[in-house]
């Protein structure tokens, strides 16, 4: 007897458990709706168990003149993990020769060897129930702005406890700018709703209309309106960009309506005398809803770059793009250097080479023996030559002249040669010999040969190298 109630017990606990391992909770979403529509309900379900759980949800409709409800299928049917949660939405249709009243119909749910049953409360309307809802009344302010949210309140007084739908409305003639819709639970008597509404910022101004909306399944049973308005407001968005780099600047001065209302702006940027100078492009460009509707080039006065007066709609931008190269400050220093070297290349005829082709001494006395070479380089004959050699203040003696003999002038301290003409690529050679009456020590530098001549009636001048030399050993 022991071992038998032992069982019963643990067959009772575990009637028990079963029970608990399955933790459910029904709303209703719709349960007020005319014949020929549908019912809904949200069904919670929860399981608390440490193994998986079946579940089985029958499905009906309520069909008949007498308002039974009849099981169809596809019925639910559910698995739940340990510990997961699940929604389930019911869905009850009517059938149009459903009578109209309060109806408690019962949902069975059955998991493990239990079964459940639950209560769907519920409403069916005919058209004339539309009276159910009666004595609306709203509160609203007249004047709003788009930009900060704002509430409205009322009223409605029922003689019946649903869940009718309610909608909120603001329209005028060119469209709507709010629209929405939820449940509102109501109760016998007076019932007070409030609802907040946040508006596009960017809602156009103008006169509207508040619509206040009770249905139930899409059939208004109660309205009310209101008139609001909504004045237009100025808000201007304005930044300057400057962008650098080595090849230049780029200066951009964007100003966007976000307001409501029409915008008169002006954009300006006064140039600095470089900017000047250097400038490379400017250009206006109207933007509206990302695209590009003008793009024009603005005035510049007096270092002044400006749009002139503008005229901004509402969602529109303007753009003052100025850009300014720094090629020229980078091409400049090289074309001057290119003009130069080929100025130098072009002008340059005459190549003179001044070299100390023999230097020696003997018995304190240093022997030097200069070549001077003149090259024609270019496509001219150069004519009347004057090759000028200075002399150094320590030259006591010259001599040994080579094919041209050269004018020694003791005074000026110099020796001259002359040679009537010299031939396009033609080379002259002049060679002499000077000795000193000291000795020279370490290196020595001598003065560079000037030669002047003519080409095409005009006088020109070149110069040779600064050759320098050593004694290298005296000579006996």
């Amino acid at each position: 007897m022991n071992y038998k109630f032992l069982a019963l017990l643990l067959a009772v606990f575990a009637l028990i458990n079963t029970g608990l391992s399955l933790e459910f909770n029904l709303m209703p979403v719709k349960s007020t709706a005319y014949r020929g529509d549908n019912l809904e309900y949200l069904l919670r379900l929860k399981n608390n168990e440490q193994s998986q759980v079946s579940i089985y949800i029958n499905k009906f409709a309520v069909d008949s003149a007498l308002g039974v409800a009849t099981i169809i299928s596809p019925s639910h049917n559910i698995q739940l993990m340990p510990g997961e949660e699940l929604a389930v939405n019911i869905t009850i249709p009517l059938s149009e020769l459903t009578l109209s009243g309060m109806y408690i119909v019962p949902l069975y749910l059955t998991h493990g060897s239990l079964t459940e049953s639950l209560e769907l409360r519920a409403t069916i309307l005919e058209s004339t129930d539309i009276a159910m809802l009666t004595n609306l009344k709203i509160n609203s302010p007249s004047i709003i702005d788009p930009r900060i949210q704002f509430s409205i309140n009322g009223s409605i007084t029922s003689s019946d406890s649903a869940y009718p739908v309610l909608t909120i409305i603001i329209s005028n003639d060119k469209g709507i700018i709010f629209n929405h819709s939820s449940l509102q639970q109501v109760k016998i008597g007076v019932n007070q709703f409030d609802r907040v509404i946040r508006l596009n910022p960017r809602s156009p101004s103008g006169d509207y209309t508040l619509l206040v909306q009770f249905s139930f399944s899409n059939r208004v049973v109660s309205q009310l309106g209101a008139a609001l308005t909504i004045p237009p407001y100025s808000s201007l968005i304005n930044d300057s960009l400057v962008s650098e780099s080595f090849l230049g600047k780029s200066i951009s001065i964007p100003v966007f309506n976000n307001g409501t209302s029409y915008e008169e702006v002006e954009l300006n940027y006064a140039l600095s005398t470089m900017e000047s100078l250097l400038l490379s492009n400017a250009v206006l460009i109207i933007n509206e809803d990302g695209r590009t509707v003008n793009a024009t080039r603005p005035s510049i006065s007096n270092n002044i770059v400006s749009s002139g007066n503008l005229i901004l709609n509402p969602g529109q931008s303007a753009e003052l793009l100025i850009e300014v190269t720094y090629l020229p400050l980078i091409i400049i220093p090289f074309a001057l250097l290119l003009i130069i070297i080929s100025w130098l290349f072009l002008t340059r005829n005459l190549i003179v080479e001044k070299e100390v082709s023999e230097a020696y001494s003997t018995e304190g006395t240093a022997y030097v023996k200069i070549s001077i070479k003149l090259k024609n380089i270019s496509l001219k004959k150069l004519k009347n030559l004057r090759i000028i050699e200075p002399l150094p203040v320590y030259v006591k003696g010259i001599g040994e002249f080579g094919s041209i003999k050269g004018l020694v002038d003791k005074k000026k301290r110099e020796v001259t040669w002359q040679s009537e003409m010299l031939k396009p690529k033609e080379e002259l050679r002049i060679t002499y010999k000077f000795k000193t009456g000291v000795e020279l020590l370490g290196d020595v530098m001598l003065p560079p040969a000037v030669v002047k001549y003519s080409v095409k009636r005009r006088v020109l001048e070149a110069k040779s190298n600064t050759p320098v030399f050593m004694i290298k050993g005296e000579r006996k």
